[in-house]
């Protein structure tokens, strides 16, 4: 997406968000950490086009997974297709099935939509911290203060440090991690790039050096938009392995005022869960 493209996504959820206090503020999170079968991004612009919507999805996707079929005079709403033309989504409240919308809302998707307390894989901890030392970024526990959860800095030759409460159980350290290693990604830590040195494994280079680069552009925003920013990260990935989000929210509300709330970059923060999703945790889904 071109810049001038960003800029005009984040015009319009500027005046069409009409962030004016902390109660619409969490109603969008809640709504784009809800959903989990289309990115963060594509949640974001459906929710700039009608923030009314309960969960959405295209004909085939109601079709394939629900039996449920859009009516012919719904409403589609635009989302971006991978390699491809804008896609079409519709609203549970244009489709027709077995059950009503309502009771879809809270019987067809195991109770209702909203993410309730859970366990992730034993693996995605452990896993997730082996991928992230192929980046040079190294995950330690150690005991700290009662009330700081993690610590992050940069470290010696290029090395990120990652420093997380041995007192956590795997999800609360996973939740943790996600919120440490978003601020690097949002670039609060003034990193420019992350590498990944490895062996070409086939080809006429084989057995050849390789290395990838992530380019992150090093921001100055205040401390508490650093903690918003982090924590809506940490949210919107924890939302897809099922974790209790309720405390993520009530992090973010204590930072957040109607000054600042005037500056979030709401499309920044979407693009940079989809980010770490895309570089550390797709594997494990």
């Amino acid at each position: 997406m071109e810049k001038e493209d960003i800029n005009s996504v984040n015009d319009l959820f500027q005046r069409s968000l009409m962030f004016r206090d902390s109660k619409e503020y969490l109603h969008f999170w809640n709504f784009i950490g809800k959903i989990l079968h289309y990115s963060h991004y594509n949640a974001m612009l459906v929710y700039a086009q009608n923030k009314n919507v309960q969960y959405f999805g295209t004909p085939g996707y109601w079709e394939r997974n629900f039996g449920r079929k859009v009516n012919k005079d719904a409403r589609p709403y635009v989302i971006m297709v991978p390699f491809g033309p804008a896609g079409f989504v519709y609203d549970v409240y244009e489709t027709t099935g077995k059950l009503s919308p309502e009771a879809f809302i809270t019987k067809g998707l195991n109770g209702g939509l909203y993410r309730i307390k859970g366990n992730i894989p034993k693996e995605l901890y452990e896993g997730l911290k082996k991928s992230l030392r192929e980046y040079k970024i190294e995950v330690y526990e150690s005991h700290m203060r009662f009330n700081q959860a993690g610590e992050t800095r940069n470290g010696t030759d290029g090395v990120i440090q990652i420093e997380i409460s041995d007192c956590f159980s795997p999800e609360q350290a996973f939740a943790c991690l996600i919120h440490e290693l978003a601020h690097h990604f949002l670039g609060h830590l003034g990193n420019k790039i992350l590498k990944k040195t490895s062996l070409v494994k086939s080809g006429e280079n084989k057995g050849k050096q390789k290395t990838e680069i992530i380019t992150i552009t090093g921001r100055n925003p205040n401390a508490d938009m650093c903690e918003i920013e982090a924590e809506a990260v940490s949210y919107l990935i924890c939302a897809r392995w099922n974790l209790e989000s309720e405390n993520e929210m009530e992090y973010i509300s204590k930072h957040i005022s109607e000054e600042i709330i005037e500056q979030i970059d709401v499309d920044f923060i979407v693009r940079v869960a989809d980010k770490i999703e895309h570089y550390f945790l797709e594997r494990y889904k």
